[in-house]
């Protein structure tokens, strides 16, 4: 059986993973926007749902938001 899915342990320094490894967040999104990557702790089983909510923008930064392999 395969582990439920969850953000890895290791992450970017500009990275809080929270709530038992199911959420993660930037806890200084004004002073940084790098190295805040996480990944989770095993690959997505084919078919499986992963969502993906953003709470908040930023407005001091221009980027954009980087999903997948």
């Amino acid at each position: 059986m395969t582990s439920s899915l969850r953000f890895h342990h290791k992450h970017g320094s500009n990275c809080v993973v929270v709530n038992s490894g199911l959420s993660a967040a930037r806890p200084d999104p004004n002073e940084e926007f790098n190295d805040a990557i996480v990944v989770t702790c095993r690959p997505l089983r084919c078919g499986e749902m992963f969502e993906v909510s953003v709470d908040k923008v930023v407005e001091r930064w221009n980027g954009s938001l980087e999903i997948g392999k």
